[in-house]
């Protein structure tokens, strides 16, 4: 009874972290389309120079690049985990 307990537990929270994940996700996906957007509108009023829109650009993949990574590192712990309480 307890295993089934604490293995409840953990689907939970992994639940919860997928769903946080797939939030942090779909703000990262609003906030590049929005500064995507600011980008196109800047350079019509030679508001900023290229360099910092290339700057911006690459901060934005290396953001993204960040969250996947988190996301591939969890998700193999979680999965040795539950391989691990299955044993």
């Amino acid at each position: 009874m307890e295993a089934l307990t604490i293995e409840q537990m953990r689907d939970f929270y992994k639940r919860v972290y997928e769903n946080t994940l797939n939030n942090i996700n779909m703000l990262q996906d609003q906030m590049e389309k929005l500064i995507n957007l600011w980008i196109v509108y800047s350079a019509h009023d030679q508001g900023m120079p290229q360099e910092i829109n290339e700057v911006i650009l690459e901060w934005l993949l290396m953001y993204k690049k960040g969250i996947q990574y988190l996301k591939r590192l969890t998700n193999n712990h979680i999965s040795t985990d539950s391989r691990e309480a299955g044993s």
